[in-house]
This record gives C-alpha cells, sequence and structure tokens, in this order.
C-alpha cells in the first residue's frame, strides 16, 4: 500500500470512530442496576492468576462482554 492509500484509509476509521463517539451519552447514568460494580471484589484467584486487580477485572470484562 502506498503512503496516501494508508492516509485514506486512516481517515475514514478515523471518521468511523468519531461517529461511534458521538453516539456514547455524555456521562454515565447514575444507579445502573444491570452494570453495578459498586460492590464488586475480584476473584482472588484470579488476581493471583493474572497479577494485578485490574487484569483480574479485565478478564471478567472480556468473558463478559467478548465471549468466544
Amino acid at each position: 500500500m502506498s503512503f496516501f492509500e494508508d492516509i485514506g484509509r486512516n481517515n475514514a476509521q478515523l471518521s468511523h470512530l468519531r461517529t461511534a463517539l458521538a453516539q456514547l451519552p455524555h456521562s454515565i447514568p447514575l444507579g445502573n442496576s444491570k452494570y453495578n460494580f459498586e460492590h464488586y471484589a475480584p476473584d482472588p484467584e484470579r488476581v493471583e492468576l493474572y497479577g494485578s486487580t485490574e487484569a483480574a477485572l479485565n478478564n471478567v470484562l472480556e468473558v463478559t462482554f467478548a465471549p468466544r
């Protein structure tokens, strides 16, 4: 691919991203009962396995929202 084809493709991808981001709400509504993380505590075994609470949470989110 040439440099200009790459730029054109990147512009199209950025335009798509801009459109998708424009559809997001300006704020996250409070009291969302479907995704309530208020009392979330990561599984200690996953923290041990993945090395941090952030990685354990990331794994839970991947399994929940991006199943294979």
